[in-house]
């Protein structure tokens, strides 16, 4: 991507994200591109309007100062004087497809407003670097998840929130899978479920060490409900518990045995993953045709691996999903993904990291996907990049796909699952309505 000569000899004036413009904590500041979905075509002129106020009264001749940073890591900013309005314009472009953040400051220094900018996201370059055996792991490993018997290991009643329980129950369940943790989570449904009368639906959970949640909210809409654990410990003890393995067995667990496609730690995930799909098949509520599965982040990446490594699965919505394009960084794709998978070249575990990584990345994954898919992308999310989950998109096999772009958020920001739970449910009561009656 390639930011016009004049933001680039203005590069010295910005640091980090932006400069002090006063004391008064009242004053704001943000910029509003001229395409009110964020989106251009490659060299078409991108007028950006910077506006500074005073609570909620404009503020003429004010200086605004900015950062615009690529995803090649390269930064350039600089200030610019607001008119008689309070705003200010300048003009840039994009020279060819990928994604611009650009940040204005405010009094304190901190940044107060993100926008991201995209070029022709569709043709985001898909380099993941797919083994040649790709598929052939991937079944591998599905026999070995084979040579473990099916087996429900507990199904402990829990209470569920009060205005659920005259018409929700749920369990801690616990079963049989490959390696050293079983699949864990908490089982929702309606009380007297008739057998065959439930779409199944799987929450996966995001990155970090807690406890799964009960779906009842879910479950009263008519659903078989499982919220998986993404590492099979125990759901629902204390804060103590959780900290102790995050800062113990788990710490880091993100990177633990990339130097081995056959001990990386996503490997017994994964197939924790599909367990858990087979547990929900073979329950007796089970409707035999609807696998719905959910998540946003690292849950995103176990949703999509579940509909890659599970062709029951018939509707998947994956929101900011993690793990897309590990190596796109390497060629100025898109900024490193956290917590930086891939270590520096000069690592001695680099050569080694490079060959398990592909094995493990969400673009490689999304050749096998050919279900209903519907992603949601943060413009300015730093964690999962929008060129990262672009390149993944638009490597999807799906004849019916969706993506949801939310330019100005971030990947820790309400509005994308509120808006991929809202998306998720008004799919899920169109499924339901036209389903044929009992």
């Amino acid at each position: 991507m390639i930011i016009h000569s004049y933001f680039r000899c203005l590069a010295a004036l910005a640091t980090g994200w932006g400069i002090m413009l006063s004391a008064d904590a009242a004053i704001t500041v943000k910029c509003t591109p001229d395409h009110a979905d964020h989106l251009y075509r490659s060299s078409e002129p991108v007028r950006l309007t910077f506006a500074a106020d005073d609570d909620g009264r404009p503020l003429p001749r004010h200086p605004i100062c900015y950062t615009l940073r690529q995803e090649d890591g390269l930064t350039a900013g600089g200030e610019i004087i607001t008119g008689p309005d309070g705003t200010a314009v300048l003009t840039t472009a994009l020279q060819q497809p990928g994604f611009l953040i650009l940040a204005t400051t405010a009094p304190d220094g901190q940044r107060t407003s993100l926008t991201g900018i995209g070029c022709e996201p569709e043709k985001i370059a898909i380099d993941a670097h797919r083994p040649a055996d790709f598929d052939q792991f991937w079944e591998k490993q599905l026999r070995l998840l084979e040579e473990v018997p099916l087996q429900e290991l507990a199904a402990i009643p829990v209470e569920v929130e009060p205005g659920y329980r005259p018409q929700v129950e749920a369990f801690d369940v616990k079963v049989s899978a490959y390696g050293e943790r079983p699949v864990s989570g908490y089982l929702s449904m309606p009380k007297d479920a008739r057998p065959g009368s439930l779409p199944a639906f799987v929450w996966f959970h995001g990155a970090g060490v807690h406890s799964s949640t009960i779906n009842a909210d879910i479950a009263a809409q008519g659903l078989l409900a499982f919220n998986v654990n993404a590492h099979g410990i125990e759901n629902g003890r204390d804060k103590a518990y959780y900290q102790e393995l995050d800062s113990g067995e788990l710490q880091n667990y993100f990177l633990s045995g990339r130097t081995d496609r056959e001990r990386y730690y996503f490997r017994n995930m994964f197939l924790r993953v599909v367990r858990a799909l087979e547990y929900l098949k073979s329950r007796p509520e089970w409707d035999g045709k609807n696998l719905i599965v959910f998540g946003g982040s690292q849950g995103g990446a176990q949703a999509l691996v579940a509909a890659a490594l599970d062709q029951d699965v018939n509707y998947c919505f994956a929101q900011v999903p993690w793990m897309c394009n590990f190596r796109g960084a390497e060629t100025g794709c898109h900024i490193p993904e956290w917590p930086g998978f891939l270590p520096p070249p000069d690592d001695p575990d680099y050569a080694a990291a490079c060959r398990t990584l592909p094995y493990y990345d969400m673009i490689n994954f999304a050749g096998r996907i050919g279900c209903h898919t519907e992603i949601t992308v943060g413009f300015v999310d730093e964690v999962c990049c929008p060129s990262g989950v672009y390149a993944m998109f638009n490597a999807l096999r799906s004849r019916e796909k969706t993506i949801f772009p939310v330019p100005s958020e971030g990947h820790g920001d309400s509005i994308i699952y509120v808006k991929g739970v809202e998306q998720m449910l008004a799919v899920l009561k169109k499924l339901q309505e036209t389903e044929p009656a009992p």
